[in-house]
């Protein structure tokens, strides 16, 4: 669920707090107040996550919806040539992503000024990005955030590409520590993105280092060094060798430590009685064992291993393998005690050679694929002009079988190729009693999706019976009975109510949980009984994990979502909605949430927020008694 929204420079937008979204969110006020660029700035943002092409910008013009240049969403009198969004969604209940419970992301864009295209007009560029990943962990928000900012003075690399394009200014804690331990001496350079989320950063790192770091791993682990080469990792590093200062150091480890115990070598005391009894001299003895020990060093480390420049790691493994397990004990002992100061020795005696390599942000590329499967899929959009009723309707450029299109043009071929679908759906029954409302009252039924379709276009009082026909390559028929003793139809005969609000109840009904459903004026051509219920058909929705952001001017649909919340015994549907009133300031639209009590009043009604039938209602009974006023007096 898109929890809020704030935007800066969008259109009227030059600056608002955050506006919190809920699952039934109603956005109101007078025309061109900037209802419309609410919804349109989150239209803006789900074709840049779902965009194929001009992925390194923000997609103004595409499917949803055609916002012209950048020129044209700039706010007039805006104090930077930026425009900036930020956005916070749930992750869905049924992902399983272990990553995060919640994104949040907060972006700015504007015009590549060293490119003087004009169809940079219509391509803005990102700035700058703040992606932070959010999770309850023992119940405590544990964030992970990433910043980048665009590098103006970046020019293009042909070993990197535009991987310099963006400077990364913060990376998370965890990410940090893990360059750290794998890429010794790291220096960033730049980063990859999707959409507007970091997924990659470029790094630059002392590979000499690195390769000191593993390099004993290699000497003393056979079985590593053939894992890694296996890998390619070994060609990759460019196939390191042993220097010739470090086979002379480890032979010279194994010959002071062989000094160490001649020196420091003690007898037990049965053998020294031994010794005494046959005359043996105990430090003779000890000569003899250590020149045995040092004829031993010649055979672990031989002149032919040890005089090499660079040896190369398989002739060192050869040279372990044909020595006892005993012998070889020694070597591998002596490495291991002396693994730092060999370290060191094989760094400083290595040439120094730096790398560049991709390290993948594996948070944010999961962050990055969510967003764009959530953008795609999860949202639907049914814009404020509906097509006009059809004899027939087409079906050509239908591509999703559950996409009635931007104007409900393809309402007719997607509810007969889904008729018989079984789905799950809330139905109209509770809300045709008065009874309290709770919880337990909305009614979840499983059918065809043609007989949901039909409860719900029944009791918003438009249809009593529905079909269609498919005809082949002129598209598809529907026909409908207004009541139960009327005729089949067409909609051309029944006015454009049905027209109007089947894409509605279509779009919602073939939902899954979790979807936004965005619909601009979903009362146009209705009639107020209808426009009262289509509130009851959106609560049912909301309630039914669904999220509904509705851009209205009806004031009935406002007028029954205070009677419903006043009929329900407790604050399930209070909570759930959330009523946004727009209005302008000096040119800049501000938002308004309004407070609806549990009793279904408004506190602190706005001005302007549909008080003008009430305004008619009392200059009518104003104007009514002047004129019995004025008639009873003319006749005296």
């Amino acid at each position: 669920m898109i929890r809020d929204i704030r935007l800066e420079n969008f259109k009227s937008i030059k600056k608002c707090s955050t506006i919190k979204l809920f699952p039934f969110s109603i956005l109101c006020g007078a025309n061109s107040c900037g209802k419309s660029s609410l919804i349109q700035s989150i239209l803006m943002l789900s074709q840049t996550f779902s965009a194929r092409l001009f992925t390194d910008s923000v997609s103004l013009n595409a499917h949803l919806i055609q916002l012209g240049s950048f020129s044209d969403i700039l706010s007039h009198d805006a104090d930077k040539e930026e425009v900036s969004m930020v956005i916070r969604i749930d992750k869905l209940e049924d992902e399983f992503i272990d990553f995060f419970d919640e994104i949040k992301i907060e972006f700015s864009f504007g015009l590549d000024l060293k490119n003087n295209d004009i169809n940079n007009l219509y391509h803005p560029l990102l700035t700058k990005s703040i992606v932070t990943l959010s999770k309850i962990i023992d119940g405590e928000n544990i964030e992970s955030s990433i910043i980048i900012n665009r590098n103006q003075n970046s020019e293009k690399d042909f070993k990197t590409g535009n991987l310099n394009e963006f400077k990364v200014i913060e990376l998370p804690t965890f990410v940090r520590t893990e360059l750290t331990k794998n890429f010794p001496g790291y220096k960033i350079i730049g980063c990859e993105k999707r959409g507007v989320i970091p997924t990659s950063i470029y790094i630059e790192y002392d590979h000499t280092k690195k390769i000191s770091t593993r390099v004993l791993d290699f000497l003393v682990n056979q079985d590593f060094y053939k894992m890694l080469a296996r890998k390619n990792y070994i060609t990759k590093e460019t196939n390191p060798t042993i220097p010739n200062v470090v086979l002379r150091k480890i032979k010279k480890l194994i010959e002071d430590e062989l000094d160490y115990e001649k020196l420091n070598f003690i007898f037990p005391v049965k053998i020294k009685k031994y010794l005494t009894q046959n005359t043996f001299e105990e430090k003779e003895l000890i000569n003899l064992l250590m020149q045995q020990q040092h004829e031993n060093v010649l055979i672990l480390m031989p002149e032919s291993i040890v005089s090499q420049k660079n040896l190369s790691f398989p002739e060192w493994h050869k040279h372990l393998a044909s020595l006892s397990n005993n012998h070889r004990k020694i070597i591998i002992d002596s490495i291991n005690k002396n693994s730092a100061s060999l370290r060191e020795i094989w760094y400083d005696n290595s040439k120094p050679e730096r790398k560049t390599e991709i390290y993948e942000l594996k948070h944010f590329i999961q962050a990055a694929r969510y967003l764009e499967k959530y953008f795609t899929y999860k949202l639907k959009y049914l814009g404020p002009l509906r097509n006009e009723p059809q004899a027939i309707y087409p079906s050509i450029g239908l591509n999703d079988p559950t996409d009635v299109g931007l104007k409900g043009q393809f309402s007719a071929a997607i509810l007969h190729i889904n008729k018989l679908k079984n789905i799950i759906y809330p139905s109209p029954e509770r809300f045709e009693s008065y009874s309290p409302f709770d919880e337990g009252n909305i009614n979840f039924k499983r059918g065809p999706l043609i007989e949901a379709c039909l409860e719900w276009l029944s009791y918003l009082g438009v249809v009593d019976e529905l079909d269609t026909a498919d005809k082949g390559k002129f598209g598809y028929e529907l026909n409908v009975k207004t009541s139960q003793s009327d005729h089949w139809q067409d909609l051309t005969h029944v006015g454009v109510g049905v027209s109007q609000v089947l894409p509605i109840v279509l779009i919602c009904l073939l939902s899954e949980p979790g979807d936004v459903l965005i619909f601009e004026q979903p009362e146009l051509h209705l009639h107020p009984k209808v426009q009262t219920r289509l509130s009851d058909f959106f609560i049912a929705m909301s309630l039914f994990k669904r999220q509904c952001i509705i851009e209205t001017h009806s004031e009935y649909m406002i007028n029954r979502l205070r009677f419903r919340i006043a009929q329900a015994d407790n604050d399930l549907i209070n909570k759930a909605i959330s009523v946004i009133f727009i209005h302008k300031e000096s040119g800049n639209s501000m938002f308004k949430n309004i407070e609806i009590s549990k009793y279904g009043a408004i506190p602190d009604w706005p001005d302007e927020f549909f008080d003008q039938t009430q305004q008619e209602v009392e200059k009518i009974l104003v104007e009514g008694s002047r004129k019995r006023r004025t008639e009873r007096m003319s006749r005296q």
